[in-house]
Formats: C-alpha cells, structure tokens, sequence
C-alpha cells in the first residue's frame, strides 16, 4: 500500500503500489480514523453503505501479497491498520473519529483509491503528512 498527500483537498490518499487504473466513479463511504499520540494515523475503518459489497470493492487489496496482511473485512466494513505494530505500543492512549472518505473506483466497481480527510470533526492527522 501507498500513502501520499493531497495539497488541493488535504488529505492523504491510500493507494496499492503499482495501481494504474482509472477513476470511473466516486464514492462517498462513512467510517472512522484510529488515532494515536500526536495525530499519528493507526488506521480506518470504512462502512459501507447499503448495496456496496465492500468485501467486492476491495477484492484485490485482499488478494494483494502485502495489503492483505493490514486489511479485515467482516460483513459491510473493513478496517486498514496503517501503523506497523511495532509503532503502536499496546500502552498508547487511542481515539476513533468519525470521517467521510472519498472511494475512487474502476468500471468494474473495484477500490483504487481511498482519500483520507486530515482534518474532521474532533481529530487532526498531523503523522505520517505533517509534524509528529
């Protein structure tokens, strides 16, 4: 998986590496962003709504060698750890926020990308896009 920043909407958006598909459609998917000390990023969790089969927009990020390992689908949600488990000290104080993301997908209905809004109601991603 890849994390970039976004300048023009300031967010950060999760990609698998080597992904060259193109946005066919637009999604807008409710859900939550785990976070540690700072605003250091651990992970989200992403719902989603009636009628999306979440399970079948990420079918290949689970069949991905990598991104496999750091996704979990149960029923219409899955999360994405974004933090190794050696940077989450079992110790660490966390919170959950509610966010909206963006979910870009090919015609076929699979996830390309998903942008993650560094700032929402009550939280501030400030790591891994800006100061720790």
């Amino acid at each position: 998986m890849q994390l970039s920043y976004e300048s023009t909407d300031n967010s950060l958006r999760l990609t698998l590496a080597g992904d060259q598909a193109l946005t066919a459609e637009r999604v807008s998917l409710a859900g939550y962003v785990d976070m540690g000390v700072g605003g250091r990023l651990i992970g989200i969790e992403i719902l989603g709504p009636a009628g999306f089969e979440i399970r079948q927009a990420l079918a290949h990020w689970l069949d991905d060698e990598i991104a496999g390992e750091y996704l979990s689908v149960a029923g219409d949600s899955a999360y994405i750890e974004l933090s190794m488990s050696d940077e989450t000290s079992l110790h660490e104080q966390s919170r959950a926020a509610e966010a909206i993301f963006a979910a870009d997908l090919d015609a076929d209905g699979l996830l390309i990308a998903l942008s993650i809004p560094r700032r929402g109601a009550g939280y501030e991603i400030t790591y891994p896009s800006g100061n720790q």
